[in-house]
């Protein structure tokens, strides 16, 4: 039965990224209108996971891990205004774990964008990746069937090649 499969269910298979929220190799998608603020939600969330502060000050992050934010919505000179903002609150060290990638569009479904996207992940050796936004991420549309799958396949890829977890909002 249901209650049988879900207590034998080897819970020690993946840690938690933050605690009730976040496990090691998810894949999670944060959809709302534009505007609605799912940048800054992202942009908190990883760094508190960079840093292991705990998320909404009680969500535990049990230990600090390497994050690449790659950003391809909005100017360089605001992001890094907001996240000196953020970084009162949420302190960043020095010490290599977080890492901000800006560019105009990262194109996961095409070749040469996968190629970019694998060498940052391989030059810098994330455990956690937020492709921001997700529609600027892409040359084709979510609402079209086939390039959703393709960008799937692309995920389903990375998380099997990297043992990464992927954050990614959206419209």
């Amino acid at each position: 039965d249901s209650a049988a499969l879900i207590q034998a269910a080897d819970d020690a298979a993946t840690l938690p990224v933050i605690d009730r929220f976040i496990d090691e190799g998810d894949k999670v998608i944060l959809v709302g209108p534009e505007g609605a603020g799912k940048s800054i939600l992202m942009q908190q969330i990883a760094m508190c996971i960079a840093t292991a502060t705990p998320f909404l000050g009680c969500l535990t992050v049990p230990k600090r891990r390497r994050v690449l934010y790659l950003n391809a919505e909005g100017k360089v000179r605001d992001m890094k205004k907001r996240l000196k903002r953020m970084s009162l609150v949420i302190p960043l060290t020095d010490e290599g774990t977080m890492t901000w990638g800006f560019a105009g569009n990262f194109a996961i479904d095409s070749p040469q964008g996968r190629a970019d996207v694998e060498q940052l992940i391989r030059d810098h050796q994330p455990e956690v990746v937020v492709y921001d936004p997700l529609y600027m991420s892409m040359l084709g549309s979510l609402s079209d069937e086939k390039d959703a799958r393709v960008v799937q396949a692309v995920f389903n890829h990375w998380a099997l090649q990297y043992g990464i977890t992927q954050l990614v909002p959206t419209h």
